[in-house]
């Protein structure tokens, strides 16, 4: 039996749900981090991430704020580009997990998976996207 592959792990009538739920969470870790500010980023576990940014938490509010906001755009290529930003944003922020609980037994690593997790789901539905610009490109190429 062949495991589907990341383009086919959200079945395109699922998208449109996985994609709002995933601009809510985007939206939300935006809020929390902007709001929260470095008080909420307790060490050693967020230190690799506070580190990468000189000790400032809103460039990553902002990142992952600007992602969901991309996201809700009706132009694709909007869309894609936020989809893959948020991302590489996830990405980021598992390795700092991963980095912290390495370095420190203190640390915590769960939610290392959490936002790996959150990544995959965003590869997914760039897999998606890029599939529908493919598609999109074709019929206008076929039309003209």
């Amino acid at each position: 039996m062949n495991e589907p592959t990341l383009h086919e792990a959200i079945r395109p009538e699922f998208h449109p749900r996985v994609h709002s739920v995933m601009i809510a969470v985007h939206s939300g870790l935006a809020v929390a981090i902007l709001v929260g500010g470095t008080e909420r980023f307790s060490q050693p576990s967020y230190g690799a991430l506070l580190n990468m940014m000189g000790g400032r938490s809103w460039p990553w509010g902002a990142w992952i704020g600007i992602c969901a906001i991309l996201m809700t755009m009706r132009n694709s290529h909007l869309d894609a580009l936020g989809t893959l930003s948020a991302c590489v944003w996830m990405n980021l922020w598992m390795a700092g997990f991963f980095v912290a609980a390495a370095g420190n037994p203190l640390a915590v690593a769960t939610a290392g998976v959490a936002y790996g997790g959150y990544g995959a789901l965003n590869a997914a539905l760039f897999a998606q996207k890029v599939g529908e610009l493919r598609k999109a490109r074709a019929i206008r190429k076929g039309a003209g």
